[in-house]
């Protein structure tokens, strides 16, 4: 993940170079993503917040979604599980607009870690079969098989 962040942030640089704000965006919220996997949330947090400000006037709703979810999933980590929930139901809601299975199994996977790691487990399987769906229908098997991990471990 250290790596992908180091790469993130050249993608970054070489975006500034040629004033893309697009660019600059998706590295910023990608290398968030990144910061989330080495247990980072506060940097994930910023860099997301700094993705969105560049984003939205450009209206990249599938960018201005992946900053709104990498804050989710960063808050989340924090146990902040309110504003976790208000971002999850923002992305949710960007994403159903675009009409994009990957990313609705992707969101409804991230809420079911979240409800698992709060010990909703009810409700976390709920999501986790919703993204099980999702995975299944869209033949994306290394996510079928992380959600089909989490719901063996409930």
């Amino acid at each position: 993940w250290k790596n992908a962040i180091l790469q993130l942030e050249k993608s970054e640089e070489y975006a500034r170079m040629i004033n893309n704000q697009q660019f600059i965006g998706w590295s910023l919220f990608n290398s968030g993503e990144a910061y989330i996997n080495i247990d980072e949330p506060d940097q994930a947090i910023e860099r997301a917040e700094r993705a969105f400000k560049l984003l939205e006037p450009l209206a990249d709703a599938m960018g201005i979604q992946g900053s709104i979810r990498v804050q989710a999933i960063a808050y989340a980590q924090k146990k902040d599980w309110d504003k976790a929930q208000g971002f999850f139901d923002e992305a949710l809601e960007i994403t159903d607009g675009l009409d994009s299975k990957y990313h609705i199994g992707q969101i409804k996977y991230d809420i079911g870690k979240m409800q698992q790691a709060k010990g909703e487990k009810p409700n976390a399987k709920e999501n986790f079969q919703e993204a099980q769906k999702i995975f299944k229908e869209i033949g994306a098997q290394r996510l079928l098989d992380d959600v089909n991990a989490d719901l063996d471990s409930l």
